[in-house]
């Protein structure tokens, strides 16, 4: 026995420290606590699966967002593309067309245009213009001057048929000399269809130089020839218009519009901006003096005054665009100094 005693482990004795001590509600933080506790915090994992859940339908909304964002950046690039690609394409189209009208009788040898004009050259041209061949003293190719004006002459013609047997509404060519205004000019049944579609028939963000639909079509018969162009960024169609705020280039300038029956030539008196509630497109002149009224009225707003007197009689060309700013335009007025035929 005294050896199985002295083998037991003997307990230390226990603090009081130790010792189960009773609780005070009054002063317990643990109770208290739970007085004040809400479902919510009883309950946390609830809470979390809601958060949780409205992280991802954040993080969803964003991501589509940002492709959302990225779509519509990748398609205005490619508007932006497209939109120069069509300019470039309408350019290099009206620049065909004018290069066949007024290169060098050796650039045209295998043209259309040139195989269209070999019965004509082969026959004797009438004399249409000997003052002009006078002025000019120049020949092309061994052709007399006067000779080399009409194969000119029928070389326009010969370009102009073969646009209208492609597209009726052709109605003439306009070229100014120094700027990029060399184009054919077509007329519609209204003034909105040529503002998108090219002189061929095709769509264009370019459009076309168009006559106003309410002119006639024998410049003679008309007092006030009214064409209307874009005025494109990259410089083409009327852009150049704004060229005649330039003083050299409006005193030093004439525009030809060429039809089937002749060489019309105009010499500028009045350029200014303006807007489309101004009367500049005027067609109708029931007197003399509604003419007189209307070409003072013009020259009077122009940039620069030439401070000619007018009769009533005159034939009138009007240029006009778009400043691209709000109902903004440019009119550029002409008034008709010499026809040939």
């Amino acid at each position: 026995m005294d050896l199985f005693k002295s083998r037991r482990k003997v307990l230390p004795e226990l603090d009081d420290d130790f010792l189960p001590q009773s609780i005070d509600a009054d002063n317990s933080v643990f109770l208290r606590s739970l007085e004040t506790v809400t479902p919510e915090e009883l309950a946390p994992d609830a809470q979390e699966k809601q958060q949780g859940m409205s992280d991802r339908l954040y993080q969803l909304i964003r991501m589509l967002l940002l492709v959302l964002c990225v779509g519509i950046f990748v398609f205005c690039i490619w508007l932006m593309v497209d939109h120069y690609s069509e300019m470039n394409r309408t350019n290099d189209f009206y620049n065909d067309l004018s290069s066949q009208l007024f290169a060098d009788e050796a650039q045209l040898s295998d043209t259309g245009i040139n195989r269209m004009m070999l019965p004509v050259q082969n026959l004797a041209l009438p004399v249409f213009a000997d003052a002009q061949a006078a002025e000019e003293g120049s020949h092309v190719s061994g052709i007399t001057p006067t000779q080399s004006y009409n194969l000119k002459f029928e070389r326009m013609k010969a370009l102009l048929t073969d646009l209208a047997a492609e597209n009726p509404d052709t109605f003439g060519f306009i070229h100014i000399e120094g700027t990029n205004i060399s184009y054919p000019i077509v007329q519609g049944k209204d003034n909105d269809h040529y503002l998108d579609y090219q002189s061929n028939g095709m769509p264009s963000v370019s459009g076309s130089i168009f006559a106003d639909y309410r002119c006639n079509r024998s410049l003679m018969d008309d007092g006030n020839l009214i064409l209307y162009g874009h005025n494109m960024t990259n410089g083409t169609m009327f852009n150049n218009v704004m060229n005649f705020f330039n003083e050299s280039v409006f005193y030093n300038t004439k525009i030809e519009i060429y039809t089937f029956d002749g060489l019309y030539t105009y010499e500028p008196f009045a350029i200014f901006r303006t807007n489309s509630r101004f009367p500049y497109f005027t067609t109708y002149f029931p007197e003399k003096q509604t003419m007189i009224d209307f070409c003072e009225l013009m020259q009077a707003q122009s940039a620069f005054n030439r401070g000619l007197n007018f009769t009533g009689d005159e034939k009138v060309l009007t240029l006009s665009t778009c400043t691209n700013i709000g109902d903004g335009r440019y009119a550029l007025h002409a008034r008709l100094v010499k026809v040939e035929r």
